[in-house]
């Protein structure tokens, strides 16, 4: 009897590849090639759900732009943050 519930995914271990289209829907896994919304786990990091690659990886941060100070921001936080220092430039050109 085959369970035909299974998803299989390839999983590069060796490679990090480059999203090849920008979904911004979620985050890019380099390894598993997906976009996926990350939850954080028992251990308190966001990590894929696939391969397990944790948001510290440097090619997770590289590809979905997570360098920051303070640690891997959701990309709402990310959005507020570019509208805000959007306005300010746009006052002190005035």
């Amino acid at each position: 009897m085959q369970n035909t519930d299974l998803e299989v995914y390839e999983v590069d271990a060796y490679d990090a590849h480059a999203p090849k289209e920008q979904i911004n829907k979620g985050y890019w896994c380099p390894y598993c090639r997906t976009w996926d919304y990350w939850k954080t786990n028992r251990l308190g990091y966001k990590a894929c759900q696939i391969c397990g690659i944790g948001d510290s990886d440097f090619y997770v941060k590289n590809y979905n732009k997570l360098w920051n100070r303070r640690g891997m921001e959701s990309k709402s936080q990310k959005k507020k943050q570019e509208n805000i220092q959007k306005k300010v430039r746009r006052r002190s050109k005035k």
